[in-house]
């Protein structure tokens, strides 16, 4: 590891080069980063995204993939070429906030394992603000001011973005993201939850996480929510395995959500899915009654009309 890279910003990229372009731009010059680009088989002309890494020198470099991974595999390549004493991700959709580096720049020096942000949300093309970010927030929040919260911090925080992460600490325990369809960084967060202590919780934004019709986060299919379910299933097998089971996800409410968009076959095959993993697919019956007077809740204070 070189000892003049301070941040390793890993970016996953598949199809959207100008919003790729806004994210770096998102990103200081400055000789102690690099940003690391992991095009994951684009089948559109990245010309523009060349001609705009040329002219940052050598401080970002693309790695073209010639097979599409998904997000996953490609974040895990990326780690492999990393050199920074921080390791930052960052979805080419999104972009950090004005004074993110400023902030990050006063743990430079520390020797916690992962330091936690806050992240706003908002559309994509408006950049008008939106739902995405509310529960992190909140987690964020609480955290902050009670460290008896840093477990649900550690564990229910899974995005990658918004973190700090200590790059010795993925590679002593070898941590990596999954090559699944969807929720690839759910067990990257746990297993990062599980193998390091040293956490701290920051309420200020550092980052901005974008609503994009098209997205993943956005994509509804069986593939997509059987992925997510299979995945919280492992999650809640961890927690149980490693003495954490108040931390277990509910799966009641993914059940509801398949049945929602593919009926009660679907549904009952994840019954089915959750009975043969030990699961109490009954699980979090009682929270999804709050989770939709939430949303409820936001939409009807954020409505002009």
């Amino acid at each position: 590891m070189q000892s003049n890279i301070l941040y390793s910003i890993i970016i996953p990229h598949h199809n959207i080069p100008q919003l790729l372009i806004r994210c770096i731009s998102s990103i200081p010059a400055r000789d102690d980063l690099e940003i690391i680009i992991v095009d994951d088989c684009s089948m559109v002309d990245l010309t523009s995204v060349d001609e705009f890494v040329s002219r940052r020198d050598n401080q970002v470099s693309i790695i073209k993939l010639k097979k599409n991974i998904g997000a996953g595999g490609a974040r895990n390549i990326g780690l492999k070429q990393a050199q920074g004493k921080w390791i930052l991700f960052a979805d080419s959709d999104d972009y950090f906030s004005k004074n993110a580096f400023e902030i990050f720049d006063e743990y430079s020096s520390d020797d916690y394992d992962v330091i936690h942000f806050n992240h706003c949300s908002v559309y994509s093309d408006t950049l008008e603000k939106a739902n995405r970010s509310t529960q992190h927030s909140d987690i964020i929040q609480e955290a902050s001011k009670n460290s008896t919260y840093l477990d649900k911090l550690r564990f229910h925080t899974p995005t990658p973005w918004a973190k700090l992460i200590s790059h010795s600490i993925i590679k002593r325990y070898n941590i990596v993201f999954d090559k699944c369809v969807a929720s690839n960084d759910v067990m990257f967060s746990a297993y990062l939850g599980i193998y390091s202590t040293k956490h701290k919780a920051d309420y200020r934004t550092v980052y901005v996480a974008t609503e994009r019709s098209g997205s993943l986060t956005n994509t509804f299919n069986k593939n997509v929510l059987r992925s997510r379910f299979e995945v919280t299933l492992r999650f809640n097998k961890l927690m149980t395995d490693h003495g954490y089971k108040k931390m277990r996800k509910q799966v009641f409410f993914k059940i509801i959500k398949t049945f929602k968009y593919y009926g009660f076959t679907e549904a009952f095959r994840y019954i089915k899915i959750s009975v043969h993993s030990k699961e109490n697919p009954l699980r979090g019956i009682s929270k999804t009654y709050s989770i939709v007077k939430r949303n409820i809740k936001y939409t009807r204070r954020n409505d002009p009309n």
